[in-house]
């Protein structure tokens, strides 16, 4: 792409006049930068700038105004880096030709679990990201998205799949596992809670319209109704190898449904609801109020066989302890 084009795309300000007049790639990480590579300057950092220049740069793209340490290449300054993003993004993909799918949350998430042909992919969330993997794509790509303001700008005309298709007829096999059987496919036995099956459905349903192929294996990196298997003490232990769960919800509406999924499946003295304060609100379960993640240590003195807590598995990840192995020894 020549500067010129560049400067027009995203609205930059060019503030030298440099030798070089074009560029062959695009990077945001100094360290990737190669000869005639244009460096877009995400985290507005000197360092990170010089070390793009020290690896060939022909081009920064910036929104500082920045100490131009070198007059051979481009410097370019916008306003708004994030709105260039989407400028580049924008005239690439229109340029390659690329069709876009939105998804809801669910359904993303889900899609990421799931071994999609590479006519087909799944892009990320974050701008920035999204635009390298457009810059790597070939022409008449499919990308599944996040149904998100980024996406809209790209391409406003988009319409969302059905977030939710009911599977022909679904096999429960508790809390964790599903099978169930959808446009004449039977998905017998994978580790996914029954309460995502509509959202599979209409994702496979999105698939076969597209005649896209896909393979459903597991939902082991699936970051909903996330499940810790525990003993009495609270320490950690192996999927089902015990009678006692945790089960973590980040998303507040989401874990809402959840929880009205698992009262009608579960018997009410056996689950209790881990929440923060500030969110609780009146349900069937019995509600256990915390300030801080440490808080769900006290569970410990309670009598229970599910808790569905609101929050990442990450923030309480300390105040689980893992069961140390202790060998048996003959002296």
């Amino acid at each position: 792409m020549r500067i010129e084009s560049l400067i027009r795309i995203t609205g930059g300000v060019l503030l030298n006049i440099p030798s070089v007049d074009s560029i062959n790639d695009i990077k945001i990480s100094p360290n990737k930068i190669q000869r005639e590579n244009l460096f877009i300057d995400v985290n507005t950092d000197e360092k990170e700038r010089n070390e793009a220049l020290n690896n060939g740069a022909y081009a920064i793209l910036t929104s500082s105004i920045p100490h131009i340490t070198d007059e051979e290449i481009a410097w370019i300054s916008v306003e708004n880096l994030n709105q260039a993003i989407i400028k580049l993004t924008r005239y690439y993909t229109t340029d390659k030709n690329f069709k876009f799918i939105p998804l809801s949350l669910v359904q993303y998430k889900l899609a990421k679990c799931i071994q999609i042909e590479t006519k087909a992919k799944v892009l990320s969330i974050q701008p920035k990201d999204a635009l390298i993997e457009i810059l790597k794509a070939e022409h008449n790509q499919l990308f599944f998205v996040i149904n998100s303001d980024f996406i809209a700008k790209i391409d406003p005309s988009l319409t969302p799949v059905k977030t939710k298709i009911e599977a022909t007829k679904t096999l429960e096999s508790g809390i964790f596992h599903s099978s169930f059987v959808f446009n004449d496919k039977f998905i017998n036995n994978i580790k996914l809670s029954p309460f995502f099956i509509p959202y599979l459905c209409s994702l496979i349903d999105c698939f076969d319209s597209l005649k896209i192929e896909y393979k459903i294996e597991n939902f082991n990196t699936f970051e909903h109704f996330q499940p810790q298997f525990i003993n009495k003490k609270l320490e950690k232990k192996d999927f089902g190898s015990t009678n006692k769960a945790l089960i973590f919800e980040s998303a507040f509406e989401l874990f809402k449904k959840e929880l009205d999924f698992l009262e009608k499946r579960v018997n009410h003295n056996s689950l209790i609801v881990f929440m923060p304060e500030e969110k609780a609100f009146t349900c069937r379960s019995n509600i256990i109020k915390y300030k801080n993640f440490c808080e769900i240590k006290n569970l410990k003195d309670i009598n229970f066989r599910y808790a569905l807590v609101y929050g990442e598995i990450k923030n309480f990840e300390e105040s689980l302890e893992m069961q140390e192995n202790k060998q048996l020894s003959l002296f």
